[in-house]
């Protein structure tokens, strides 16, 4: 089976209300769509979450890189083993550098293509299930305080295990969101404080010394680029310091592993280039018994399915921050995801296990 064409489809769907961090406020969610048919007539779709703010792609930019570079590179090109994924991820790599959610875009609908052809889920071209399910976190943006408990006694009414609330440079307004919010879910729940990357190595340090018993985790307190800051963080302090976008590729986590930079890694196949570069790292951290989250951003159910289907092969897997695509977005593109309150189970259908709902993908396209 050989690749023969592969069409980015840009789509543009509202939010149901703006979603706000520390470093962006989005009230849609912009996807390029990827069809990639082969010459036997299968199409696996795939999904590109162009976010500037995150992997610096646009819309625009995605779709140049797909159109002229990616597409191209790839034209004819063999799709019949598990092991063609890697030559394809190598090719994709030689011809251009970054641009990780084009090429993200292009990895998930490859895994949908072969998984089809071949009459498996997704996650058996990764590897051995790990898992049978798993629990997404709860999760509460840059709001108000009432905004923050009603997210909170929502996730508690699911009887779901971790938490997380993001948090801006205004500490004295968001300690009072994470005290309120832990009052709610209790002891049993783990919460997670994210501030992406806008606290100081010293405010981080201070804050973490001293309200530390409030969560579990703190997410990527400083600049993606601070290795040497995010390594003192997490040195000073006792609270568990999770890497975000300070691990892109493989090789960025084989990095913070021998600095011991960081105690957990949030993977997103949207910042590794897709599923077969996020679960490498998710093995480099595992050789080294580093826990991992499977993370995510506004999207459809194609990334999110693709998400599941990473996290049931991961190893050392502590948390799936991954919500169903209809808590944010207000329709979906695919149907056939299972998820149950906050419990995410990947069916056992050839490839992804989600279709492509063709009039809805056109009443969003842009």
């Amino acid at each position: 089976m050989r690749i023969s064409r592969i069409e980015p489809i840009p789509i543009q769907i509202p939010l149901k209300a703006p979603f706000t961090t520390a470093k962006a406020r989005q009230t849609v969610a912009r996807v390029v769509l990827i069809k990639l048919q082969t010459d036997k007539g299968i199409i696996g779709i795939g999904e590109c979450d162009p976010r500037p703010h995150i992997t610096g792609e646009t819309i625009g930019s995605a779709l140049i890189a797909i159109r002229d570079y990616l597409a191209p590179a790839l034209a004819s090109f063999e799709l019949s083993e598990i092991s063609d994924i890697a030559k394809i991820c190598d090719r994709m790599d030689e011809v251009l550098v970054s641009n990780p959610s084009a090429k993200d875009g292009i990895d998930i609908a490859v895994h949908d293509a072969l998984g089809k052809a071949k009459g498996i889920p997704a996650y058996s071209l990764l590897g051995p299930k790990e898992r049978g399910v798993v629990t997404s976190c709860g999760f509460s943006d840059l709001g108000t305080l009432a905004d923050a408990e009603k997210d909170a006694r929502a996730y508690r009414e699911l009887e779901g295990n971790a938490f997380k609330i993001k948090v801006g440079p205004s500490w004295d307004t968001d300690i009072k969101r994470i005290q309120a919010v832990r009052s709610i879910l209790g002891s049993s729940i783990d919460l997670i404080v994210d501030p992406n990357q806008a606290w100081s190595v010293e405010q981080s340090i201070r804050i973490l010394k001293n309200f530390g018993n409030q969560f579990a985790v703190c997410e990527q307190p400083v600049p993606w680029n601070d290795i040497d800051g995010l390594t003192r963080i997490s040195a000073a302090v006792d609270v568990p310091v999770m890497a975000d976008e300070a691990v892109w590729s493989p090789n960025d986590a084989a990095v913070l592993t021998q600095l011991k930079g960081a105690d957990m890694v949030n993977i997103k196949h949207i910042k590794s280039g897709g599923l077969h570069r996020a679960l490498e790292i998710a093995q480099i951290l595992g050789k080294e018994d580093i826990s991992c989250m499977i993370g995510s951003t506004t999207e459809t159910g194609i990334s999110s399915a693709a998400s599941a289907h990473l996290s049931l092969v991961c190893p050392h897997l502590k948390y799936f921050d991954v919500a169903p695509p209809t808590h944010y977005i207000v329709e979906d593109v695919v149907e056939g995801l299972d998820w149950r309150g906050c419990i995410v189970k990947p069916n056992e259908e050839p490839g992804l296990g989600v279709r492509l709902k063709e009039e809805t993908a056109r009443k969003y396209a842009i």
